[in-house]
């Protein structure tokens, strides 16, 4: 039989060295330490962020929470009666703005600067919208007046019979209700005219505007049956009545110094007065522009600022202007709010406030 060579074993594994062993279980147990480390500084920096936070979040709504005003709540006394109030205020009323018609410059004459004559006409303004509305306004106030004589003679024709017997007081006294109804019809009518009527003046601008000086404008307003006197700033009951003197604004110019702002030019003319204007506005909208020339003469504008009770020390900036040479010159402001309100109708000026201040909102 054939002899086979018997299976050898397995070369034996090295022997692992203890000081490896070592080494590895160290650098293990450092990695998971750093890991733990950098786990708690994130941790711990997570935490500290959002309480950071949360006290910026909490002085934010603290600051904002504080009351701007104080309320007092109103109660009755024994005996007294029940007030009831509403369960919401609002301090401002929203309202949308819009023109109260539409039109463009179909062409102009004059540029700005160019000298004019009185009479000249400057620019021709387009507005289809408004001739429409006058042309319906004038053919409903045609209707009216019909109506109205047709109201009148109805009601000669029932007294007539009435004084006959034939028909009762009752059915005349329906006459001539309406007849009062008609003349009321009739009185709204040219109301709606008139004003379509003022709009559309507006369409040919001619030169100049109208102008009135701050003396004339006292003894018109007397007058009108104002208790104006010379001296005192214009009111807006005053402005109003001078106003409604005419279909377009008015200039009021040279006021008396006592009621403008030091920096006015004194009058050579007058020096009673100063060298300014003030555009009012019709329908009673009030004062929509302010301009005066500034005064350039430095002693009188000191003087200016000692009569008024202020102190030099304040406007040295403004003096100095003066002092080291300026030139003839004027400025003007329009309000914005007067002007918006004028053109688009609104009743009251808060309306045309872009920003109404509220007791608890004084900041956009």
């Amino acid at each position: 039989m054939a002899e086979y060579p018997a299976p050898q074993s397995p070369d034996p594994a090295p022997p692992v060295d203890s000081a490896q062993r070592a080494r590895v279980a160290r650098g293990t147990r450092i990695a998971v330490i750093v890991v733990l480390v950098l786990l708690v500084v994130g941790a711990g920096r997570t935490i500290v962020g959002r309480m950071a936070n949360a006290k910026i979040l909490e002085a934010n709504v603290s600051e904002g929470a504080v009351p701007y005003v104080r309320t007092t709540v109103v109660r009755t006394t024994e005996g007294g009666q029940t007030l009831s109030l509403p369960g919401s205020l609002q301090g401002f009323q929203q309202a949308p703005l819009a023109a109260r018609s539409a039109g463009y410059v179909k062409r102009w004459t004059k540029d700005i600067g160019s000298h004019v004559t009185k009479g000249e006409l400057l620019a021709v303004i387009e507005s289809p919208e408004i001739d429409q509305q006058l042309s319906q306004a004038e053919a409903v106030r045609g209707q009216t007046a019909a109506s109205l004589a047709l109201a009148k003679s109805t009601v000669e024709r029932w007294e007539a019979l009435r004084k006959k017997d034939v028909v009762s007081q009752q059915e005349l006294d329906e006459r001539r209700s309406g007849l009062t109804q008609a003349s009321a019809n009739l009185a709204a009518a040219d109301a709606n005219v008139q004003r379509l009527r003022q709009l559309d003046a507006f369409k040919r601008v001619t030169a100049p505007f109208a102008r009135i000086s701050y003396t004339d404008a006292v003894t018109k307003l007397r007058s009108l049956g104002s208790d104006m006197e010379w001296g005192r700033d214009l009111g807006g009951d005053d402005e109003t009545l001078l106003a409604q003197q005419y279909d377009r604004p008015v200039f009021v110019y040279n006021y008396p110094k006592g009621v403008k702002a030091f920096y006015m030019k004194e009058n050579p003319e007058d020096p009673r007065t100063v060298l300014n204007n003030d555009c009012l506005a019709p329908e009673g909208y009030g004062e929509i522009i302010g301009g005066s020339q500034r005064e350039d003469d430095y002693d009188k504008l000191l003087a200016r600022i000692i009569e008024q009770g202020l102190d030099p020390k304040a406007y040295e900036w403004y003096l100095d202007l003066r002092k080291y040479g300026t030139f003839v010159h004027s400025g003007f402001g329009l309000g914005i709010e007067r002007t918006v309100a004028w053109i688009c109708g609104i009743p009251h000026v808060r309306e045309a406030i872009a920003f109404p201040r509220q007791i608890y909102r004084l900041y956009p």
